[in-house]
């Protein structure tokens, strides 16, 4: 996941009272690759949180909102899957560093 920015919040501190639902999606880039028109069979993750509210604070409420992550993550069923994009080319690194030296 990529870096939390201070947005978010700016945004949803004028609706304070409002509970914010973080959602974790996950495999969702290999199931419908960049310039693909048609789903591929993959198994993505798709986890709900519970509601939380955006406080008073962005740095507080970024730290919060990724802790949240961090811990909906661990419900992902799907996290030591490997993009099948790049599964040969993992396996094909492998096999270079277990080579002997050539003469």
């Amino acid at each position: 996941m990529g870096r939390l920015r201070k947005g978010l919040f700016y945004l949803l501190r004028t609706r304070a009272q409002t509970p914010i639902i973080p959602v974790l999606m996950k495999g969702l880039g290999f199931a419908l690759p960049r310039g693909e028109a048609l789903l591929v069979p993959y198994c993505c993750d798709v986890i709900v949180g519970e509601a939380m509210h955006v406080g008073q604070n962005a740095l507080d409420f970024n730290r919060r909102l990724k802790e949240v992550f961090d811990e909906l993550g661990q419900y992902c069923l799907s996290q030591d899957v490997v993009d099948p994009q790049h599964a040969g080319h993992a396996e094909k690194e492998s096999d270079e560093e277990n080579q002997a030296p050539g003469p």
